[in-house]
């Protein structure tokens, strides 16, 4: 790997260490029953709570979003090219199922802010449930099968698993998964009229729709910090890997946040966000491995599994305790 200084060698390390520092805080603040108790409060009462931190929290991923794929469409409104912003050149690999996951996601993108803005409002139910059924169209035609799996079926695993793409493939496919099934699950409990569930599905839906949008403004900023750091051939091939580090923490810090807010910090929450952190992780040791070696990436990997098992044992360990706590109650 060429030397490009701290953009590709210590900042991978960087991030490590700032989340390694979150998890020991987040595990202290844990072990305190009195936040915890804030966390894992009585979840079946939590609907007020749960729709004000789920609006936000929405509003807030849909105009980051939105930042990182404005550019984007900017340049085919305006020129009729699809750019690869990893590439910094025209899209190489533009077909149908491409044109069909950059509509359908666009009007994804449309709606989904209605979507949030109406939900648990009783005068605009029936354009919340019309709106929604489109919104799990072009989530699930959009990006799960056009973007997730057709398109990446086609050129990502074209070489088979030694391809310089395999490794993208797989995260797109599981990233496909993520929408399909939390948007499948969040229609079916809204149709069994069991809105918590629904609204832990659906902001799961946003979670994982918004990870390429996400991924996309992270590269934006990191080329505006060093427009050249992030070549291909500066980063042994790696330069999507590096805007994946921040974009994968950034999600999974946005989930807890929000459903630490939310008090709906489940398993539906964790199990998502657990995907997340270990794409984090296999990002890092990817990374790593090519500037420091095997050992130092190993380590780093055996760190953060580490710290993010202790985190979710203390997690359970906590929620268990507030649960019996109520169940005492009663």
């Amino acid at each position: 790997m060429t030397n490009t200084g701290f953009f590709v060698r210590e900042f991978p390390l960087v991030l490590a260490v700032i989340t390694w520092t979150c998890i020991v805080l987040a595990i202290w603040f844990l072990l305190k029953p009195k936040n915890a108790s804030w966390i894992f409060s009585n979840q079946s009462a939590n609907d007020r709570r749960q729709t004000v931190a789920y609006k936000r929290g929405g509003l807030l991923l849909l105009l980051m979003g939105a930042a990182g794929f404005a550019p984007s469409l900017y340049i085919i409104l305006t020129t009729g090219v699809v750019w690869s912003v990893n590439q910094q050149k025209p899209h190489i690999d533009v077909d149908a199922a491409l044109w069909v996951h950059i509509v359908l996601t666009s009007i994804w993108l449309c709606l989904v802010g209605i979507q949030l803005l109406t939900g648990d409002k009783t005068s605009r139910r029936k354009t919340h449930r019309i709106n929604g059924r489109v919104v799990a169209f072009t989530a699930i035609v959009g990006t799960a099968l056009a973007g997730g799996w057709v398109w990446t079926f086609i050129h990502d695993f074209s070489e088979g698993v030694d391809g310089p793409f395999f490794q993208a493939g797989i995260y797109t496919w599981i990233m496909g998964f993520g929408v399909a099934i939390n948007t499948t699950l969040a229609v079916v409990y809204a149709r069994q009229r069991n809105f918590l569930l629904h609204k832990d599905y659906a902001l799961m839906m946003l979670f994982w729709t918004f990870d390429p949008a996400v991924h996309r403004l992270w590269m934006w900023l990191m080329r505006l910090a060093c427009w050249d750091c992030w070549e291909p051939q500066y980063t042994a091939g790696l330069g999507t890997v590096f805007a994946k580090l921040p974009a994968n923490l950034f999600l999974v810090a946005w989930a807890l946040i929000m459903c630490a807010y939310a008090g709906r910090l489940n398993k539906i929450i964790v199990a998502n966000v657990a995907v997340q952190y270990l794409f984090w992780v296999r990002g890092t040791y990817r990374v790593v491995v090519v500037s420091m070696g095997t050992v130092s990436a190993a380590s780093i990997a055996g760190i953060s599994l580490a710290l993010g098992l202790a985190l979710l044992l203390t997690g359970q360990h906590a929620s268990k305790m507030i649960a019996s706590r109520f169940s005492n109650k009663v």
